[in-house]
């Protein structure tokens, strides 16, 4: 086992890795200045042309359900707001680092972020878009642990499988913390907005919150639903049932529930299209 400490203070210090670019960190920066302006935000972003493209490409991914498609960094920074997106900025960084190794992951999440955008829509309690994002970066722990900890993350996800457990217990005994924590270390660090953190920290005990109890429940449901319908693949090979807490701040109908799954059922296609066309 590693010593939390340990494990703590590398993911706190993942602001240090390289691959993150320069831009990113300068958007986090800009936004804590409460003097920066979303259009100094948009120029910032705009300079580089990749990231343009990749960010405008997640938003209109069947995420925001906007009528008209956001075509334009300026116009995502206005409708979404600054700690959005530099949230979904830094997410898509960090997804981008592992690309390839973690495509499965970034699948589920990009899918537990439409399908929390559709329960936040259907409660009409909070933000559809806020749910959104937290639900992007949900398992942001696990990507921080597999940059940090190759080896050892990957012993993780071995273990869970070959010993029939759930991939937290598993983390646990390697890394005396959950990637939740880890994700909710790594966002504080961050200074991303407490909704995310707190959806981070808690999505599998939404019921432990009490910052943000309506965006964590919505991501627990979304992450579950998720793995239900095999939408990616997050690393853990079992289905934990959803939380009571969470069924009770929804108090879905049965026909609610019914046209919830029906829609549910597209997630996949949508994401599917979303790795199909890489450079659309």
């Amino acid at each position: 086992m590693l010593d939390i400490e340990r494990v703590r203070g590398k993911v706190e210090r993942t602001n240090a890795i390289p691959t993150i670019p320069l831009v990113i960190r300068k958007i986090v920066k800009a936004v804590e200045n409460p003097a920066t302006s979303p259009a100094a935000v948009s120029r910032l972003v705009s300079s580089d042309p990749a990231l343009t493209a990749k960010i405008l490409k997640v938003i209109n991914a069947a995420m925001y359900g906007f009528v008209a498609r956001i075509s334009s960094v300026n116009q995502a920074v206005v409708l979404l707001g600054m700690n959005v997106v530099r949230a979904l900025l830094l997410g898509i960084s960090m997804f981008e680092m592992m690309e390839q190794t973690t495509v499965g992951l970034w699948k589920h999440s990009l899918g537990c972020a439409i399908v929390a955008r559709l329960l936040a829509q259907k409660k009409g309690i909070f933000d559809p878009e806020e749910a959104s994002v937290a639900g992007l970066l949900h398992d942001i722990g696990k990507v921080v642990l597999s940059v940090q900890f190759p080896k050892e993350y990957q012993m993780a996800v071995t273990t869970a499988r070959d010993r029939s457990m759930l991939l937290p217990d598993a983390e646990t005994e390697i890394f005396s913390m959950t990637h939740a924590a880890a994700g909710a270390y790594f966002a504080n660090t961050w200074r991303l907005p407490e909704f995310v953190v707190e959806s981070i920290r808690h999505h599998h005990q939404p019921s432990a919150t009490k910052a943000a109890p309506l965006h964590t429940a919505t991501v627990h449901m979304a992450d579950t639903l998720v793995k239900a319908y095999n939408v990616g693949f997050s690393g853990d090979t079992f289905v934990s049932a959803v939380h009571g807490y969470a069924w009770e701040v929804f108090d879905f109908s049965e026909a609610q529930m019914k046209e919830i799954f029906a829609e549910i059922g597209d997630t996949t296609a949508q994401v599917d299209d979303f790795f199909k066309n890489p450079k659309k």
